[in-house]
Parts: structure tokens; C-alpha cells; sequence
């Protein structure tokens, strides 16, 4: 028992704790007042701003290892962790077996890969055989006619055969191919039956529009069970021919079909091949510009799996635009062998037209 005048034991330490209190109180305060005053910051925006205050708090009060772990656990509250490569060193020269096999990369839960991912992961599906082989990806491009998009390479030789598409969570659905351009390496296909379940499409961009370089390829590589996302830049765009895009980021067997998106989430392209790194040199990836496709599935739009595959030459349609007539579209859309003929006939206007 302290005599009467000595201070108590206890005191200094329970004024020591009233004065902690305190200062996490206006802590506490100051970071109300900042995320009310401050409607239009992110959540990720106005949870780092608190850390910052948390972590200097905890440095003043117990140093600066204390502030450090602070504001590392609460950093790693604003990160995601997306599936991912984790290397972009070629199969030949890679040092370690499954760097090549995608994993768990952290990012940034504000950036654009993870809005992109989140956005687009219930979009893309990995596309199946009858008989369950994984043969590639694809994604919805059409929610309401249930249509999706591929490469034609993905199901060739398989386009009066059902596929198996699965989506993201687990749900499967047969479809079948309705459209395909051989020579964009394209194809439509369309979920049978008339499912409650409303499916995710993704929007179709405009490649020469696109406000930045930046893209990113999602899909269903091999080894991997949920979509993987696989960030780059676009790197060239070649409009000759059927119109390929470039871009330099790393894509594996499985992401044939998939979609190519741009910063904003929409489609610039579908993936048709990649290039492994080389010595001197990045991985490459091409697709086929999305303004083929969008051709593509405009005229799959009126059709039903019963009408059979419609075949489309998108590249002359592109080219004869101009030249087909209502009526011309209308024959295309109903009869799978109108194209032949009116792939002739605009072939000798084109050619006329050039010459001229």
C-alpha cells in the first residue's frame, strides 16, 4: 500500500495508456473526416491515406520498425493477388520447370489489370470437345442471342460437332457454331437450348480509337483452372490482309480465342498465336482485329444452330461494304451458300474498282 502522498504505481502507466487512447482517437478522427471530406477518392485511396497517418502514429509512439509493419499490413489490404506468368523467359531457357505454368502475381487492387480481370473474368470461358478435351478459350460477345466468340482454329474440323463451353465458376453449356471467317480465323458459336442464366458479354472496341498502348490477353492457358491474365502493350497494327494486331505480352497453348483488351476492358482482338521470347527478343502475341469479328457476329445474330454454319469472307465484306445491297445482307443471313456468289461477284467490282 503507497502512503498517503506517494503517487500510486499505477498511475503513470494509466496515464501513459489514457494519452494512447487519446491519440488514436484523433487518429481515428482525422481519418473519419478525410474519407468523409473526400467522396470522390477510392476506397484503396483513402484506406493508404489512413495507413500513412496509422504508420506515423506508430512511429512516433514506438518506432520505426512498429510504423514499417503498420503500413505493410494494411498495403497489403489494398493488393490482389490475379493468376498470372510469373515469367516470360522462353520454354528452352526457362530455369526453372513451372515457370512457364501461370500462378498467383500481387497487384495493385486500384490498377487497371485487376479492374480488367474482375470486369472480364465471367466473360471468358475455356471452350470444350463433346468428348471434355480443352481445345481453347473464348468469351461472350452477345448476352441476349447467348453468342460467343473464338478462334476458327480452336474448333476447326469440330463445327458440326457440340462444344462444352464452362464458364467461370464452374457452370457448363453446350453450344454450337453458327459463323466462321477461315481466313480472320473466327468463329461464332451460340449456347443451346434458352437458359435463365444471363451471360456476361464483353463489349467490342475500336483498335485505331484505343486511348493507350496498354492490353492485356485473358484466357485458359493449359495448367490453369481459373482465366489467367497476361499484361502487354500493343505493339504494331498490320492492316493488310485480314488485319492482324500485334502485341508484346506472353500468352500459352489454351489462349486461342480469347479476347485481347485494351485499358478500358473492351475487346481489340482475338488471340490467334503467340511467339516464346527469344534471346534478344520479347513474346509476342497476334490476334484479328475485333472489326472482324464485329462483322461476324452481326450477321450470326439472326441465326439459329438449326440453320447450319454460315461461312463469311469478313475481309471482302470490309472491302465491298458499299457495294451489298439490303437484300444481299438479308440472302446472307438465311443462306449459308450465298457467299460464294457474292464473294465472286464483289471480288470483280473490287478489282474493277482498284483498277479504276
Amino acid at each position: 500500500m503507497p502512503k498517503s502522498g506517494e503517487a500510486h504505481p499505477d498511475k503513470g502507466v494509466a496515464d501513459e495508456r489514457e494519452k494512447d487512447a487519446a491519440s488514436t482517437g484523433h487518429l481515428v478522427d482525422w481519418w473519419e473526416r478525410f474519407a468523409n471530406s473526400a467522396p470522390n477518392l477510392s476506397k484503396e485511396q483513402v484506406t493508404m491515406a489512413g495507413a500513412g497517418v496509422l504508420a506515423l502514429g506508430m512511429t512516433a509512439k514506438f518506432g520505426p520498425k512498429a510504423g514499417k509493419a503498420a503500413m505493410n499490413s494494411l498495403e497489403s489490404l489494398t493488393k490482389v493477388e490475379l493468376p498470372a506468368f510469373a515469367s516470360v523467359k522462353p520454354i528452352a531457357e526457362s530455369a526453372k520447370a513451372g515457370e512457364n505454368i501461370p500462378g498467383l502475381v500481387k497487384v495493385a487492387s486500384d490498377s487497371w489489370l485487376a479492374r480488367i480481370y474482375e470486369s472480364s473474368k465471367s466473360s471468358v470461358v475455356r471452350v470444350h470437345a463433346g468428348d471434355g478435351q480443352a481445345l481453347g478459350s473464348g468469351f461472350f460477345v452477345d448476352s441476349e442471342k447467348r453468342l460467343l466468340a473464338t478462334s476458327y482454329h480452336v474448333v476447326a474440323g469440330l463445327e458440326h460437332n457440340k462444344q462444352v463451353i464452362r464458364l467461370f465458376g464452374g457452370r457448363s453449356y453446350e453450344a454450337s457454331v453458327v459463323a466462321i471467317d477461315q481466313g480472320a480465323d473466327l468463329a461464332v458459336l451460340k449456347i443451346a437450348g434458352n437458359p435463365a442464366f444471363r451471360f456476361d458479354a464483353l463489349k467490342l472496341g475500336t483498335p485505331l480509337q484505343a486511348e493507350s498502348k496498354r492490353a492485356a490477353a485473358i484466357g485458359y492457358p493449359v495448367h490453369a483452372e481459373l482465366p489467367v491474365i497476361s499484361p502487354g502493350s500493343l505493339n504494331y497494327l498490320a492492316y493488310t490482309g485480314q488485319s492482324r494486331i500485334g502485341f508484346t505480352m506472353k500468352t500459352y497453348h489454351g489462349n486461342s480465342g480469347g479476347p485481347i483488351v485494351g485499358r478500358d476492358g473492351s475487346v481489340l482482338a482475338v488471340l490467334t498465336n503467340g511467339i516464346e521470347a527469344g534471346s534478344h527478343s520479347a513474346p509476342m502475341t497476334t490476334g484479328y482485329n475485333v472489326e472482324h469479328l464485329r462483322t461476324l457476329v452481326n450477321l450470326a445474330r439472326h441465326r439459329e444452330i438449326k440453320d447450319g454454319v454460315l461461312s463469311i469472307d469478313t475481309e471482302i465484306l470490309a472491302q465491298g461494304r458499299k457495294m451489298i445491297s439490303s437484300e444481299d445482307l438479308r440472302a446472307l443471313q438465311t443462306a449459308p451458300d450465298t457467299m460464294a456468289t457474292l464473294k465472286q461477284r464483289l471480288s470483280v467490282k473490287v478489282l474493277k474498282q482498284e483498277v479504276e
